[in-house]
């Protein structure tokens, strides 16, 4: 596999995956030019990166950082800061924290869904 490297010393990327207890697959979206078309596309690329601390989960909008030193030649970005943490997310009609799974996700929003029609029936 030939590493992927990024034009630039900094992106914003949604962690894809978690690797192992330090390494995260990043997503990072990165906009191409089609010359035929002369329009951009979005091209997304999952990066390894460091995270030293292991605080990030899935789903977890991050700002990564390339590394002075990387410690492997596959891994050249660490994580830098957590901008949005997906767990920390409030529902502001029940008061209750969602989940970054789907599934559970589905459910909440089938159940608000439920309860606004039996509201708008009454």
């Amino acid at each position: 596999k030939s590493k992927l490297v990024i034009p630039y010393p900094i992106a914003v990327g949604q962690v894809a995956e978690k690797i192992d207890g330090t390494t995260r697959g990043v997503k990072v979206i990165k906009m191409h030019m089609n010359d035929y078309l002369k329009m951009y596309f979005n091209k997304s690329y999952v990066i390894k990166t460091a995270d030293f601390n292991g605080r990030t989960n899935k789903g977890d909008i991050v700002l990564i950082k390339r590394l002075e030193k990387p410690p492997t030649q596959e891994i050249l970005y660490g994580i830098e800061e957590i901008l949005f943490k997906i767990d920390d997310i409030v529902d502001p009609i029940t008061g209750k924290k969602l989940s970054h799974d789907d599934e559970i996700l589905k459910k909440h929003i089938e159940n608000l869904s439920k309860n606004l029609n039996q509201n708008n029936a009454l």
